[in-house]
């Protein structure tokens, strides 16, 4: 499909998700070649305050297409990664990015706000999963506003951050003693568990045909090894059944040269 059908598709709110994707990527790639052009002074405005890499939620913006700046980050990393890197080059990014430290104390803090504010409205609905426990993948989907569809898991802070893993606890203590509201998404986290476990099952399957795959590779090694061997020492047999061979035509001829002399 080309570019302006899928824009049509958009516009008519038929798209699909993939088709989607790809038109939200070359509208990237549009803008960031087009930041590439500009004169350092006027792509140094793409920056963010720090200067230190383009602004995500400015991209976002001229992108459109519905694009959170989480999606960007996500989904569209390496796009933004490579013209952040030329633009290092031409000097319009002069200082460093921030580190994933910081990057991820950063995505905790906001997460953290993201449920306090939730947790100071009343009627707010939790989401709930089959075990009357917090969904925590709808919940991260609901932090980034993106559709759960698109995400993979929750992020490993929820279980590692000792502040976000004990807020979550708490939640949980409310869904059960029913102190909030919630909402139900039992089909939902079950269609989980069934992708997870079909997940797991193909690496597993996966994992042991590579093992097989190596154990054979390593087989035919040996065995070719064991024949090589096998034949060099043939090889030197034959020589030396070539070498006795000849010793006894020689010897024969020589016996018949004394013969012939009598």
């Amino acid at each position: 499909m080309d570019r302006q059908a899928m824009q049509s598709e958009y516009d008519a709110g038929t798209i699909g998700k993939q088709a989607l994707g790809k038109l939200r990527r070359l509208k990237l790639q549009d803008i960031l070649n087009s930041i590439l052009e500009l004169s350092g002074s006027d792509a140094a405005g793409w920056l963010d305050k720090k200067k230190s890499r383009i602004d995500r939620s400015k991209l976002a913006i001229a992108v459109g297409l519905r694009v959170k700046p989480d999606n960007l980050r996500q989904s569209f990393k390496s796009d933004i990664e490579a013209a952040e890197f030329k633009l290092r080059q031409l000097n319009v990014i002069i200082n460093d990015p921030k580190t994933n430290k910081q990057i991820g104390d950063e995505n905790v803090s906001r997460f953290l706000c993201f449920i306090n504010e939730r947790l100071a409205n009343d009627g707010y609905e939790w989401p709930v999963n089959n075990k009357k426990r917090l969904y925590h993948k709808k919940i991260w989907s609901f932090f980034l506003d993106q559709p759960i569809e698109d995400i993979k898991s929750a992020p490993t802070f929820f279980s590692r951050n000792a502040t976000v893993k004990e807020k979550l606890i708490d939640i949980d203590l409310m869904i059960v003693k029913n102190e909030v509201k919630t909402i139900c998404y039992a089909s939902e986290t079950a269609l989980d568990e069934m992708q997870e476990t079909m997940t797991s099952a193909a690496i597993s399957k996966l994992r042991q045909q590579v093992k097989e795959v190596r154990e054979q590779l390593v087989g035919e090694r040996e065995e070719r090894k064991r024949l090589e061997s096998e034949n060099h020492a043939l090889q030197i047999e034959l020589e030396q059944y070539k070498a006795r061979d000849k010793a006894m035509q020689s010897s024969s001829i020589a016996g018949l040269k004394v013969a012939g002399a009598h």
